[in-house]
């Protein structure tokens, strides 16, 4: 089994997102499903949607998740690292 090594990260990308915080399960495993658990800034709008994606040095590596809409305080998505190194896992939006 290959483990990964991971960093977090958080954008602000519309005025309406002051914060959306990631917290990664610890032990993450190449190729397979990993919870990530988000959490909006209590100034966030509620609705806004964000994608997760994977970025290695400066490079966008690719779409860890679509589409999620934080209608609740915190939610979780599953998301496949496709191969072991290092990780940011990026939230966007817009």
């Amino acid at each position: 089994m290959k483990c990964l090594f991971f960093f977090l990260n958080f954008s602000a990308l519309y005025a309406s997102v002051a914060c959306l915080s990631l917290v990664l399960q610890p032990d993450t495993i190449a190729g397979r499903g990993s919870m990530v658990l988000w959490t909006r800034g209590p100034t966030d709008v509620v609705g806004v949607r964000f994608d997760l994606r994977f970025v290695q040095g400066l490079a966008d590596v690719g779409l860890a998740a679509a589409n999620i809409e934080a209608t609740d305080d915190f939610g979780t998505v599953s998301v496949i690292f496709p191969s072991a190194g290092s990780y940011v896992l990026k939230a966007v939006s817009g």
